[in-house]
């Protein structure tokens, strides 16, 4: 009987300050976010101050991005519902690459985090986007797999095509 009631309570400890600890831990990996974000939107300020051509932009929701190549305009964009042909290199703040895709292939706009939906419609097909997308357009809070929570994730895209 004491060995059940010490199991439970040792449980009950686990689920509920286990949790705590690993939100903890990820307080400060969010924190390291932010600041490389806040500098990086000041060398952004700078780099378009004194750059011309193509500009980096900062939309409303927080995604920044730059078109390296537009593409062929009299292409059709995407649309939040396209399938679309593509290669891209994604990686975190440290430049450590955490996935990657090399041969052209088709994934649904449907599958992608928030942040690619919002910067691919604004590339036609051929055309290539450098994405920084804020952990509330990509995994959130919770992360995914070996994506951290509150990660800020960079993608190099390059959109081969795209059908509605």
């Amino acid at each position: 009987m004491i060995k059940k009631a010490i199991f439970f309570i040792s449980l009950f400890a686990a689920v509920v300050f286990m949790p705590s600890c690993e939100r903890n831990d990820y307080q400060e990996w969010k924190m390291i976010n932010e600041q490389w974000l806040a500098q990086w939107q000041e060398e952004i300020k700078t780099y378009n101050d004194t750059t011309q051509g193509n500009k980096y932009i900062t939309t409303e929701s927080g995604l920044i991005y730059k078109i390296i190549d537009e593409g062929d305009e009299n292409q059709r964009l995407p649309i939040e519902y396209s399938s679309i042909k593509v290669t891209y290199t994604g990686q975190f703040i440290d430049g450590s690459a955490f996935d990657s895709l090399s041969d052209p292939s088709w994934l649904s706009m449907t599958s992608v985090v928030q942040g690619w939906v919002e910067g691919l419609k604004k590339l036609h097909t051929g055309g290539i986007i450098d994405l920084y997308i804020p952990y509330t357009l990509g995994y959130g809070e919770d992360g995914s797999g070996s994506i951290p929570p509150y990660s800020i994730l960079i993608f190099n895209i390059h959109l081969y095509g795209s059908r509605y």
